[in-house]
């Protein structure tokens, strides 16, 4: 990320951490401080694996997509997965299902190869030992009407009583998967956020960036 940041010349940013994005936005912050201005975390918090409920689903799927009309049986799968973890699943269309579904369909060996290299990563160091690192204000987002697979509550409270600056607010009529279902609610936090940072910075400093 912070090599992805230095070559687009954005300066600090606000990063948007969903899922196991959170983990990755935490960690630059306190890594590469001169590239992040804030972070906004969607429903995601301190995870030390690499091997999410996501990562885990897609890796039972994979054996799948060698028999034929699997293909049709892992959307399937994949849609299920979305709509049980939404407040209203109208967003989960035919097309966003095919959208999400297509990095692991359209090629297996990678796909495949992906995910064991995920299961098989260690994190070098816990998050939730150097989250006092973090200097920059870090928002959390949680989505009121459906939890699974969210944040956990004990994550939660690790956030507010390690880091420096930190504010949770729920989101309701949505699930974990807040840009989808309330993209309104997400702005709104950008935008206070942005505010919140922008004493010494001039927008034209300030971007959004989305790991």
């Amino acid at each position: 990320m912070g090599a992805v940041l230095d070559t687009l010349g954005t300066g600090r940013s606000i990063i948007i951490g969903s899922n196991f994005g959170a983990s990755v936005a935490m960690r630059l912050a306190y890594r590469r401080p001169d590239l992040v201005a804030g972070v906004l975390l969607l429903d995601g918090g301190p995870v030390d694996r690499s091997s999410t409920e996501g990562v885990s689903l897609a890796m039972k799927l994979a054996p799948l997509l060698r028999f034929f009309g699997a293909r049709g049986i892992a959307k399937r799968r994949i849609r299920g997965a979305l709509v049980a973890a939404s407040a209203d699943s109208s967003w989960v269309t035919a097309a966003v299902t095919n959208a999400y579904a297509q990095p692991i369909i359209a090629d297996l060996g990678a796909t495949v190869g992906v995910i064991r290299a995920m299961q098989r990563a260690v994190a070098p160091e816990l998050l939730r030992d150097n989250l006092w690192r973090i200097a920059q204000p870090v928002r959390l987002l949680i989505g009121a009407s459906n939890r699974q697979n969210g944040i956990e509550a004990d994550e939660t409270a690790l956030l507010a009583g390690r880091l420096r600056d930190f504010g949770a607010d729920s989101v309701a009529r949505s699930g974990v998967y807040l840009a989808e279902e309330r993209p309104d609610a997400v702005v709104a936090a950008v935008l206070a956020l942005s505010d919140s940072t922008r004493a010494g910075m001039s927008s034209a400093q300030l971007h959004t960036q989305l790991p």
